[in-house]
């Protein structure tokens, strides 16, 4: 399960820089607004350690609470 973890993770860092390298032919408007929206929850995603309080459980709800145990 940690393998796969990792290897998601590694997939998931590799998208949020190539769309970071990209940001900058994506015209200004509320779709830049949406990807910048998006990255910032994966970056926060991608760094949050086990134990940090407010983790993000999940994309399509960022504003929901993790109740887990751990």
């Amino acid at each position: 399960m940690r393998k796969a973890l990792r290897t998601l993770k590694g997939y998931t860092g590799r998208v949020m820089r190539g769309i970071r390298r990209q940001l900058d032919e994506i015209p200004e408007g509320p779709l830049r607004e949406r990807v910048l929206d998006k990255l910032v929850l994966v970056s926060r995603l991608l760094h949050q350690r086990p134990k940090d309080p407010g983790k993000t459980c999940g994309l399509h709800e960022p504003e929901v609470d993790c109740i887990s145990k751990g």
